[in-house]
């Protein structure tokens, strides 16, 4: 453990952890806000569907494309791809609240790609993490990075939350710090992962 490699693992996992939890807070909360308000204006009921048909797409993700997507490329290209596709999903996310009639079946392709790439994204920071040490220091680096991602997912909510309130009540009219604005930081923080 001495050398540190174990390191970069580490903080990209509490980095993806800390993305996902935001993104997993802050996208109920705009899918049910108003449309007045820049939200997707959308029933509870409906909510409930779409997030769980992307939880069964996720199973076919996880069950079918994932082991293909990890033979046909290396754990690390893995999490860097997929930390830049989840990327430009959280970015258009609010965004698909603009489109047409056409935005319920849009959203639910979004939503089911910020699922895959998160999926691949965690699959890729565990298997780089426990190759990162030896086996005997395995226990003792899963534990600690466990508990700084358990970190990250503590403050994660709170944030996401706070940062969306203020969004969607501070007048301004910027894209950067209009309702788009948590989508837009869990998009920088996923980039600067899969770049670190």
């Amino acid at each position: 453990c001495a050398d540190r490699t174990w390191l970069p693992p580490t903080v990209a996992y509490s980095l993806v952890a800390l993305t996902n939890i935001m993104y997993e807070e802050v996208l109920p909360l705009w899918a049910v806000a108003p449309v007045s308000s820049g939200g997707f204006g959308m029933q509870i009921s409906s909510l409930g569907w779409l997030l769980s048909a992307s939880g069964m797409a996720l199973i076919f993700f996880q069950l079918i494309v994932l082991p293909i997507l990890t033979r046909k490329f290396s754990y690390t290209a893995l999490f860097t791809g997929s930390s830049l596709v989840a990327a430009v999903f959280y970015a258009a996310s609010p965004f698909v609240g603009i489109a047409t009639a056409q935005s319920l079946p849009m959203l639910v392709v979004v939503l089911v790609l910020c699922r895959f790439s998160s999926a691949a994204q965690f699959t890729a920071v565990f298997v780089l993490l426990n190759n990162s040490v030896v086996a005997a220091d395995r226990g003792r680096i899963q534990g600690l990075s466990m508990a700084f991602a358990a970190g990250s997912r503590a403050v994660g909510p709170t944030l996401a939350a706070e940062l969306f309130a203020w969004s969607l009540t501070n007048g301004m009219h910027s894209t950067l710090l209009d309702v788009h604005c948590v989508f837009l930081v869990c998009a920088t923080t996923s980039v600067a992962t899969a770049l670190f």
